[in-house]
């Protein structure tokens, strides 16, 4: 007779893209006539606006602009400031990618350098990185047996799996009107404006995905004495984003925030200056839900001829998602008096395996600006590295995306420069295997087994045996084994001796 199966269905979003690109822009600023001759740069500051991503055939255009600044100092000694936009667009490549494929994109800084071509033109270089995943609605058909007979004996395995099912965006606007604390020096000139959003809590309520955080911002400025300062602000934010489907406790949401403009105004009242801030955010909100995979890896008949028809198919598992959080803590030999400034980049990541899982290695930046004992600024670009560990099977795979925490500084001390922040990792573990899954099968029960069969068989192991594997050579269930000799675990020690109904 042929076998009857019903056709159940699994759906998610595919990843059918996981790209990184970094791209240098390099711009030269021609110094005004105002302003004097340089002598030498001190930082070179880069902030990235997303302004849109566009899917192609083939291709994903990524385009922005990167706020930045010069900082030098003129033959007097004296800090001078140039700022530009540089327009950049990142064509991240990939044949999978459509036009209506759902994008999730990340961009950051990785260096920004400035050098002097001549006393009145300064050369700028930028490193840009942009990451993307494609995605793409998925529905996989599984096969199951309906009422399956009682002499098929099968073996399924269930496999679990976190997969993301919905990834839905929302444009918003943070503004506040921050005030500088008393005692500071007043603002002169804005120097850079560094925003970092970090969402704290989100989750979902019903078909909205709704997030809360802190719009984070370092301010680095000149004041009315020509000195370098920085200041730092934390503007909280709550908003939510509208999903197509409704969900409940099991699903978590995870969430990208892209920056895609900041505007900072400093304003002179009579009793102290206020900053004018508004800053765009761009929410990409994820949808992951748990799902639970069931495949009838074997099966064979005690009774009759089986025949069966097996499919397979490869299948790509998130096995876990951990937010790791790591110190940075280096120390540098210089003779500084002060830390005016201090930016920090993390640069490409390399994974190392153990023995007992991976590392993650990922080499930083230091860019600081500093004055020596004698009151003159200097500027000075240190590396050192972050890592973090996770478990991971040998065929396990592993991404990571690592992030500078914004509340971190550097400090002066004896003779050195004491570097102090946080490193954020979301490493994510995955398994790539091919499945087998019964799909289909034919069971003869007119066919009589051999008449001279025994009932009984008794065997000494001279191996560790999976009961199922014994039961499938004799024509019998695991069952009946463990059964007739007393055995709690489904495999047979070497050494044994077993009773084997037939």
């Amino acid at each position: 007779m042929e076998l009857a199966f019903e056709q159940k269905q699994r759906s998610c979003l595919h990843r059918t893209a996981h790209l990184s690109l970094a791209q240098e822009q390099t711009q030269e600023l021609i110094i005004p006539d105002s302003m004097p001759d340089a002598s030498r740069t001190l930082i070179c500051c880069a902030e990235p606006e997303v302004q849109s991503k566009t899917n192609r055939e083939g291709s994903l255009l990524v385009t922005g602009t990167l706020r930045t600044c010069c900082l030098y100092a003129d033959e007097a000694g004296g800090l001078q400031l140039l700022t530009s936009e540089l327009p950049f667009t990142v064509k991240l490549e990939c044949a999978e990618l459509r036009e209506d494929t759902q994008t999730l994109v990340r961009c950051c800084v990785r260096s920004a350098d400035s050098r002097l071509i001549n006393s009145r033109k300064v050369l700028l270089r930028v490193s840009v990185l942009v990451q993307a995943d494609g995605y793409e609605p998925q529905t996989q058909s599984m096969s199951v047996l309906k009422d399956p007979p009682a002499c098929l004996q099968l073996k399924t395995q269930t496999y679990e799996t976190n997969a993301p099912v919905e990834l839905s965006e929302r444009a918003f606007q943070v503004s506040e009107e921050l005030n500088l604390p008393d005692g500071r020096p007043q603002i002169t000139r804005l120097v850079s404006c560094l925003l970092t959003p970090v969402v704290q809590e989100q989750g979902l309520v019903g078909s909205k995905a709704v997030l809360k955080g802190t719009a984070n911002l370092q301010i680095t400025y000149l004041d009315n004495e020509n000195a370098l300062r920085t200041l730092s602000f934390s503007v909280p934010f709550s908003q939510y984003c509208q999903m197509e489907g409704d969900y409940d406790q099991d699903e978590t949401l995870e969430s990208v925030l892209l920056v895609t403009g900041v505007q900072l105004e400093p304003v002179a009242s009579e009793q102290s200056q206020k900053l004018l801030f508004g800053a765009g955010l761009l929410a990409q909100c994820m949808v992951v839900q748990p799902q639970a995979l069931t495949l009838c890896e074997d099966a064979y008949s005690t009774k009759g001829e089986f025949q069966p028809q097996w499919e397979t198919q490869e299948h790509t598992m998130r096995l876990d998602a951990q937010t790791l959080r790591e110190p940075v803590r280096a120390s540098f030999p210089v003779q500084a008096a002060a830390v005016l400034d201090c930016r920090v980049y993390p640069d490409a990541q390399a994974l190392e395996r153990t023995d007992d899982g991976v590392t993650v290695h990922v080499p930083l930046r230091a860019d600081l600006v500093y004055t020596d004992p004698d009151g003159a600024v200097q500027a000075e670009t240190f590396r050192t590295e972050v890592s973090c560990h996770t478990a991971l099977s040998e065929n396990g795979l592993c991404e990571a995306v690592c992030t500078i925490q914004p509340e971190g500084y550097a400090s002066a001390g004896s003779g050195a420069v004491e570097l102090r922040y946080d490193a954020v990792f979301q490493v994510q573990t995955f398994s790539r295997q091919t499945l087998q899954n019964l799909s289909g099968g034919t069971l003869d029960l007119t066919k009589q087994q051999n008449t001279q069969r025994p009932s009984v068989v008794i065997r000494r192991m001279s191996e560790n045996a999976a009961l199922w594997d014994l039961a499938r050579q004799y024509r019998t269930t695991a069952q009946s084994i463990q059964q007739a000799n007393h055995l709690t675990q489904p495999e047979a020690d070497a050494g044994r001796l077993l009773l084997i109904p037939m």
